[in-house]
């Protein structure tokens, strides 16, 4: 069955829903508001992996060096990308408010896509 992508209209929240061929199926809520309302994304196809196999991979990656903001923001990127939802709503916005801590700069939401 595949899973979808929406975008709540009323929150703006995005979120998954596996969706089945079921005759009386419900339409799905947003998890947030409870919203009916909202669009469905486009989004990428999924490879499922384990989180062991991610771990592995992870571990076999070189960071470079992590002091530098630029590094550290590249680096935190890729785990966005292997870790998804699981780090939450508001991980890219406190990774470039890290960045301009330090002193680097940051870069759009564009960048994370």
């Amino acid at each position: 069955m595949p899973v979808y992508e929406y975008v709540c209209d009323k929150c703006k929240k995005k979120f998954s829903c596996l969706v089945g061929v079921v005759v009386d199926e419900e339409k799905p809520s947003c998890p947030r508001c409870g919203s009916k309302k909202y669009k469905k994304l486009i989004s990428r196809v999924f490879r499922g992996r384990s989180e062991d196999a991610v771990m592995e991979d992870l571990a076999e990656e070189d960071f470079g060096d992590l002091e530098d903001p630029q590094q550290a923001r590249k680096v935190a990127k890729k785990l966005g990308k292997e870790f998804g939802d699981e780090l939450g709503d508001d991980f890219q916005d406190e990774v470039e408010a890290a960045v301009e801590e330090k002193g680097g700069e940051a870069g759009g939401e564009e960048d994370w896509d």
